[in-house]
């Protein structure tokens, strides 16, 4: 778990995260995307980049995420989106927002010691 840089062809660096996923993402993400479209592309975009428990999102398929999981309703495909960007944010906390995951709890936030709203 961790953030790597990885080298584009043109030389330029693009920044990815690995998020370790639970055993039920793990076994959702296994699924073949049923039909043809964006979700299902996207869907097979991240499948390709899970390893064992980890995943691997780079900018472009965050890039790709956001979009798709704040402009649509709720859904299969959507909960996962969702479910990943924020596994994503919770284990990248400091690298996304600035803010050290030593302030972080498993239930959010914290300051001081105590758990914010």
């Amino acid at each position: 778990m961790g953030v790597s840089l990885l080298p584009k062809s043109a030389g330029v660096k693009t920044l990815s995260y690995t998020i370790t996923m639970p055993p039920q993402l793990v076994e959702r993400m296994k699924q073949a995307p049923k039909g043809v479209g964006g979700w299902q592309s996207l869907m097979t975009d991240l499948q390709s980049q899970v390893e064992g428990t980890q995943l691997e999102v780079s900018q472009t398929l965050l890039a790709k995420m956001i979009p798709m999981a704040t402009n649509y309703g709720a859904g299969g495909y959507q909960g996962v989106i969702r479910w990943i960007l924020c596994l994503l944010l919770a284990q990248h906390t400091d690298a996304l927002i600035g803010v050290p995951q030593t302030l972080t709890t498993e239930h959010g936030p914290k300051t001081a010691g105590k758990a914010v709203a």
